[in-house]
């Protein structure tokens, strides 16, 4: 898919996303808006490595296990 915003990155939403957090927050001009921003964007990374990365990383490791499904067979 290279529509949107896939045209200039593989992953917007680690990549751009995080733009309209600080966006609001900066245009707010407010202290929790500013705080809302930051943890929102620690959060989306530790969402990132913790959940999707371990995921991704089983989904398309290069070591599979001979299956087509989705399951691990070992």
């Amino acid at each position: 898919m290279k529509a949107g915003i896939f045209r200039f990155t593989n992953n917007g939403i680690y990549a751009l996303a995080f733009l309209l957090f600080w966006a609001i927050a900066i245009g707010f001009d407010s202290p929790a808006t500013l705080t809302v921003a930051a943890f929102s964007h620690l959060y989306i990374w530790v969402h990132f490595f913790s959940v999707e990365k371990p995921d991704m990383d089983f989904l398309y490791s290069s070591e599979s296990t001979g299956t087509t499904g989705p399951f691990r067979t070992s």
